[in-house]
């Protein structure tokens, strides 16, 4: 496989990829058969890979019951793709890229040259769920491929009209999940689109039956989580501040403004260059390790990597 780093995607915002950059890394997906490649992926997972899972979603709402039984089924069923056509719901997969080795290959490659570690998770749609998730937002950029049918992808933009809502310190559903004005990008067969963190967006089916799309997730230290470092501190003073002038009997100007100099000279001494270095190194260890094994999913391996990173 052709490597990501041959893929330019340092422009932030929401694009798609020129064609030029993608045609020999699209042709090896194209080769491949989604029926195995998800009955493997479905095998893997029910062995117990706790890098590997399967979620049924409808509109954001993850479907729990009756999981097994659709696994099961899904494995039995001669024609996978027919068979997730028929249900009500989307389904996502996790970890695709450990059960595809030319991808890990791949994946591992990219992390060598740009110390960036990727995940990819395969998202199912069929045509009466139409949407897997609502609005939301992503905490890492996002690379999406599609490899079946098409979907149409919304973009709300703010009041000026010009750009895309973004929220690169939020994740998840967005509280509004109506809105007046959006950029619509069609994402046919082939196709690929980037989308920087934070951008709020949706994905809707517009295929007559599935619609399936590879979904790359990009993780690596940046500066909104150096920024978040900084404003967890300034909260932390505030706090400290409000709390010693509430403690005080008698307040005076001179009085609220030494309990300032005091804070001010705090944030003064904190060594964010030091702090920032200490970051980076941890992100790095931490992307490494999902560079080599994924992202853990199972209640084993979610502990480890909580007790090794916080996260």
């Amino acid at each position: 496989m052709e490597n990501l780093e041959k893929l330019d995607f340092s422009k932030h915002g929401v694009y798609k990829v020129k064609q030029s950059q993608l045609k020999d890394f699209f042709l090896d997906f194209s080769s491949i058969d989604l029926n195995n490649l998800i009955k493997k992926h479905l095998n893997t997972y029910s062995s117990g890979n706790e890098f590997l899972e399967v979620q049924f979603i409808n509109e954001s709402l993850e479907v729990t019951e009756q999981k097994k039984e659709i696994i099961q089924n899904l494995m039995n069923s001669e024609d996978i793709l027919g068979s997730l056509s028929k249900l009500s719901c989307s389904t996502k997969l996790f970890g695709i890229q450990n059960v595809l080795p030319e991808l890990k290959k791949l994946l591992s490659d990219f992390f060598t040259h740009e110390s960036k570690a990727v995940t990819a998770n395969m998202y199912i749609t069929p045509r009466v769920n139409k949407s897997c998730f609502k609005y939301h937002v992503d905490p890492h950029d996002v690379i999406a491929l599609q490899l079946l049918g098409k979907k149409e992808w919304l973009f709300p933009k703010q009041k000026d009209g010009q750009n895309h809502l973004n929220y690169p310190f939020e994740a998840g559903s967005t509280p509004m999940q109506s809105f007046n004005n959006e950029e619509r990008l069609d994402l046919e067969t082939s196709e690929m689109i980037f989308i920087s963190r934070g951008h709020v967006h949706k994905a809707i089916n517009t295929s007559s039956d599935l619609s399936i799309h590879l979904s790359f997730s990009v993780f690596y230290p940046n500066q909104f989580d150096k920024l978040q470092l900084i404003t967890k501190d300034l909260i932390t003073f505030e706090k400290e501040y409000l709390k010693q002038l509430m403690n005080r009997t008698e307040l005076s100007l001179e009085a609220v403004d030494k309990v300032k100099r005091d804070l001010e000279e705090k944030i003064e001494k904190i060594d964010y260059q030091k702090k920032f270095i200490v970051y980076e190194k941890k992100e790095q260890i931490k992307n490494a390790f999902i560079a080599k094994f994924g992202r853990p999913y199972g209640p084993n391996q979610k502990a480890l990597f909580q007790k090794m990173f916080g996260a």
